[in-house]
């Protein structure tokens, strides 16, 4: 914290006089703790285990990548965040392993997600669903080797075992270096609490 930080807080409490945190019982402290957001619970329907095929065009590729994988998401941090390990068949590069990780920002009302990949790439993006077409829209920004990478997506619920998702990923926001489709079809019931 920086001195100016500290003294913002020395003052505050000096101005309280102490009596925001003084004397509180263990009953009261435990009402303090914030409740699960219910907007978690949307995120149930990429929860599971999934068989995923698609296919990627890249920029200095001269054919289409045929791809197909595996991931498994499943809730962690006492159901705050879904986590996503992935495998996935990139065609001539071989295999890359992602991590995803979502969660849900109350203050802003958005999801948001992270995501690590055994290529490089580290990026954060937001979500939104839209109801009306069941879709996740989704805008990453993130760094992969040196390099400044913007993507949108979505993943369209089609039903309980079924996603499509597409995905546009960006060098410096400006040269198109990946466009990506597939579908995810699920390959284990999940029932949205445990496997």
């Amino acid at each position: 914290m920086t001195r100016h930080g500290t003294l913002l807080m020395l003052l505050a409490t000096i101005s309280c006089g102490g009596c925001c945190f003084h004397g509180m019982s263990n009953d009261e402290l435990a009402k303090m703790r914030p409740s699960r957001p219910e907007a978690l619970d949307r995120l149930n329907m990429l929860a599971g285990d999934w068989e995923t095929t698609g296919e990627i065009r890249m920029a200095f590729a001269n054919e289409v990548i045929r791809t197909h994988g595996h991931n498994y998401a499943d809730w962690d941090v006492d159901r705050h965040l879904l986590v996503d390990h992935s495998e996935m068949d990139m065609g001539p590069m071989g295999l890359m392993s992602g991590l995803t990780v979502w969660g849900y920002d109350e203050s802003k009302g958005r999801y948001r997600m992270s995501w690590f990949d055994s290529f490089g790439e580290a990026s954060t993006a937001t979500a939104r669903f839209h109801e009306m077409d069941r879709t996740w829209h989704m805008k990453m920004k993130g760094r992969m080797h040196g390099f400044t990478i913007c993507g949108t997506g979505t993943i369209r619920h089609v039903d309980e075992n079924t996603l499509e998702w597409t995905w546009i990923e960006r060098v410096w926001g400006i040269y198109e270096v990946a466009n990506m489709k597939g579908t995810s079809q699920r390959s284990i019931r999940y029932d949205g609490l445990n496997p």
